[in-house]
């Protein structure tokens, strides 16, 4: 007996042992494992975008495609497309069997002839209670004892003056209700801004800003462009166009660091080139700017202060 419970314990342990590894086989593929992303621009009669987004080293991947016939998108679980995958696991339906269609009899006798004709006897005696009862009798009287209609009568003109003075009573109230109506509008408006006032100038929020601003440029230095090239045919009509553009970006040299070449053209418009963009993002990055955000407390009394407006 002491050896079935010690098996069963250790196939429990075995199974549960197998399930931990398997999560956190999950865990470390989704924080460490990064989602790796590249876009590709191009433009000389038209524009047109590449773009691919894979995970795994590759095994999931999803790629869109924009040219001149619209967008394209595919999707691929280990090199096959996803469709392939659906057509494999869905289970193909089979038709319904068709039931044998039950032999033709002889028309049967029309049932509500037979009704009408059993009921109709029944119905001229309900009459006849109806038109004896004394309720019938009631309404008869009632309606003989109405009244004929009369012509109608021509109501006197009422005083003009009287009209045009109701018509300025009138006119005055509706316009001490707009001019009421225009200070309570005012009064919330200045007491909106006194509420945000103090919103923005509160320590709390400031902080909270201040947090969110530090972890967005942190995931967007994280999730950025790794690697990056291109290169790019620019010109103008005007020759002084051509030279302030060259100018802008050689002030934006440390943004690109000479990573896209410009070839300037100076007795045309033109605009043509490619760029080529490669980067990734790490889930575990993701997770701990997350967290920092969800457990801070400021930032938790910057949400609270959202809901209590909504509420």
């Amino acid at each position: 007996m002491l050896h079935i419970l010690w098996l069963a314990l250790k196939f429990i342990g075995v199974l549960f042992a197998v399930a931990l590894a398997v999560i956190l086989l999950v865990a470390a593929l989704i924080l460490f494992c990064p989602l790796s992303y590249r876009v590709k621009i191009q433009k000389d009669a038209s524009w047109q975008a590449w773009g691919r987004a894979s995970w795994l080293f590759g095994l999931v991947s999803v790629t869109i495609q924009k040219e001149a016939s619209g967008f394209q998108k595919a999707v691929r679980i280990c090199g096959v497309r996803a469709a392939i995958w659906k057509k494999l696991f869905t289970r193909k339906r089979r038709p319904p069997k068709r039931k044998a269609e039950p032999a033709e009899d002889a028309p049967a006798p029309d049932a509500s002839t037979a009704r009408e004709e059993e009921e109709s006897p029944m119905r001229v005696g309900a009459d006849r209670q109806e038109a004896q009862s004394p309720q019938s009798v009631q309404n008869k009287e009632a309606e003989e004892k109405k009244p004929s209609p009369q012509a109608p009568t021509i109501k006197p003109r009422g005083n003009p003056i009287k009209k045009l003075w109701n018509a300025i009573v009138e006119k005055c109230r509706s316009l001490r209700d707009a001019f009421f109506r225009f200070v309570d509008a005012v009064r919330n408006l200045w007491g909106k801004i006194n509420m945000w006032k103090s919103f923005m100038g509160d320590v709390h929020t400031g902080a909270a800003f201040q947090l969110t601003w530090q972890q967005l440029l942190r995931l967007l230095r994280h999730a950025g462009p790794q690697k990056w090239k291109g290169s790019v045919t620019l010109g103008f009509e005007n020759p002084a166009a051509t030279g302030q553009a060259l100018a802008a970006l050689g002030a934006a040299y440390p943004i690109h660091r000479g990573r896209v070449q410009v070839n300037p053209v100076w007795d045309r418009a033109v605009l043509e080139g490619q760029i080529f963009v490669k980067g990734r993002v790490f889930g575990v990055i993701l997770l701990h700017v997350g967290g920092k955000l969800y457990f801070d407390k400021n930032v938790k009394y910057v949400v609270n202060w959202f809901r209590q407006q909504e509420g």
